[in-house]
């Protein structure tokens, strides 16, 4: 397993973010599962809500759930 933080799921979440690219292309190879934790994802749902782009929270609910 493989422990992620928030900035991991914003970037996995938001095309716009530098990182988003390259956070995809390393989970692509990844052969082991991501983890993450409560406050983690809380924290990346904030963010990603910021400025009223929710519909960025809906992305990172879709890739945590496996949709």
């Amino acid at each position: 397993m493989i422990l992620i933080d928030a900035s991991v799921l914003v970037s996995l979440a938001d095309a716009k973010e530098k990182d988003h690219e390259l956070c995809w292309s390393a989970v692509r190879l990844l052969e082991t599962p991501l983890i993450t934790t409560w406050p983690c994802l809380a924290e990346a749902l904030y963010f990603l809500g910021k400025n009223k782009k929710w519909f960025k929270q809906k992305i990172l609910w879709q890739i945590v759930l496996g949709l």
